[in-house]
């Protein structure tokens, strides 16, 4: 516990997840389905919650986050897990069945913190050294790939996650 409260409701926790709850806060009412891997949907949940209250409870701010807004709608804000994802949005738009990601990253960000071309190895690899060591946070877009299990193979041994977005772009966290 630090002087300003619990680690869990510290600044460090609203940084991380600012852009999971700018997204929501955007798309409000309708639901945000994230896909929290490589965390399990009880880790993102509960940290993605701690972060709402750090807002909330604690005085933390960002500047993509609306404290007033977050403020207005939190009463009616759910955060459920569904098939190895996590819904938010208001109770009533969080009852349906839909699991479309909507976001989807292990350390929220509602764009891209950078992208780069797979062509550049040694680039995608000091990255995923990076985002492993959580040195950095992401998440990253990575273009120009042509053979998608060649890179998830290469990258396998890092702590990060990889998630194909279409036939020649994927994200990295």
């Amino acid at each position: 516990m630090t002087a300003s409260g619990p680690a869990r409701f510290s600044q460090k926790a609203v940084d991380r997840y600012a852009a999971a709850i700018a997204t929501i806060l955007k798309r409000w009412p309708e639901p945000v389905v994230f896909n929290p891997a490589p965390l399990s949907v009880e880790t993102f949940s509960n940290r993605l919650r701690d972060a709402i209250t750090a807002v909330l409870e604690h005085a933390r701010t960002h500047p993509v986050i609306s404290t007033i807004h977050l403020a207005s709608i939190n009463a009616d804000l759910v955060v459920r897990t569904r098939d190895n994802r996590v819904v938010v949005g208001s109770r009533e738009a969080t009852k349906q069945q839909s699991n479309d990601p909507i976001f989807t990253s292990s350390v929220p960000g509602a764009t891209y913190v950078g992208e780069v071309d797979v062509e550049r190895h040694v680039v995608v690899q000091c990255l995923a050294t990076l985002l492993s060591e959580r040195v950095i946070h992401g998440p990253f877009k990575l273009t120009n790939i042509h053979d998608f299990k060649l890179l998830a193979e290469t990258l396998s041994s890092y702590d990060i996650g990889l998630e194909r977005l279409d036939d020649h772009t994927a994200s990295i966290v």
